[in-house]
């Protein structure tokens, strides 16, 4: 988060987006939503929708509400 938001640390969002990716990849669900984020607004690294779309969910389904309410507000499915 530090990376993403330049807190104390020099801005930098494409490595902020390898941490998440690496820390989705290892299951976290906050980092899936956050790498999710980054793919679907192609912050850090290329757009890539669909698979946004399948972190984000995987991170709803992994209890995380942020994830869930974004789900919600892109009229998406939130899954089971």
């Amino acid at each position: 988060m530090r990376l993403l938001l330049g807190d104390a640390v020099e801005q930098d969002v494409t490595r902020a987006a390898a941490c998440f990716e690496r820390a989705s990849e290892a299951g976290y669900p906050p980092a899936m939503y956050e790498f999710g984020l980054a793919l679907f607004h192609g912050k850090g690294v290329a757009r890539d929708v669909p698979r946004a779309v399948y972190l984000i969910r995987a991170s709803a389904q992994g209890g995380n509400e942020y994830a869930r309410e974004f789900l919600l507000a892109y009229s998406l499915d939130v899954g089971t």
